[in-house]
């Protein structure tokens, strides 16, 4: 979050691009892999990047932190935790949505190994899931992306 605050407030002049991964203010269509709802984007609200310079974004599609549903009550969690202010949403209402959000980040999906009982936090699985058609996890595309920038 606070590489794209900068960039987003401060313009630098010797930035060569930016990669953000599990962005908490992505905004909604602002990312690089498939799979992420257009009617999603970080729990904190939006930060729209753009620049001179590439930019490169990455989230897991049901991620709650970077790829909340934008009429979800975990907004709100969000919104005490930033400080953040965000309209209320739509479904601030719905605890079953809102406890499935609250849930996929504290306690995710088991892990990619069936006979390891720790269950990975969705928001935690980057470096180990692959990316939605891809053969690569999130953190090598986020490796590929940083190496294209400085080659």
């Amino acid at each position: 979050m606070s590489l794209g605050d900068f960039v987003f407030h401060d313009n630098p002049h010797n930035c060569r691009g930016i990669v953000q991964v599990a962005d908490p203010l992505r905004a909604a269509g602002q990312v690089n892999n498939r799979g992420v709802a257009n009617t999603s984007w970080g729990c904190a609200g939006q930060r729209q990047l753009s620049g001179p310079w590439p930019w490169y974004s990455f989230a897991i599609p049901d991620d709650p932190i970077a790829s909340c549903p934008g009429d979800n009550g975990f907004r709100q969690i969000a919104d005490m935790v930033t400080g953040l202010h965000q309209p209320i949403p739509a479904q601030w209402w719905n605890a079953g949505a809102t406890l499935d959000q609250i849930m996929k980040h504290l306690v995710g999906n088991p892990n990619l190994d069936p006979s390891y009982t720790f269950h990975l936090s969705r928001h935690c699985a980057y470096a180990v899931e692959n990316m939605p058609g891809s053969t690569q996890t999130y953190m090598q595309a986020v490796r590929a992306a940083v190496v294209s920038l400085i080659a």
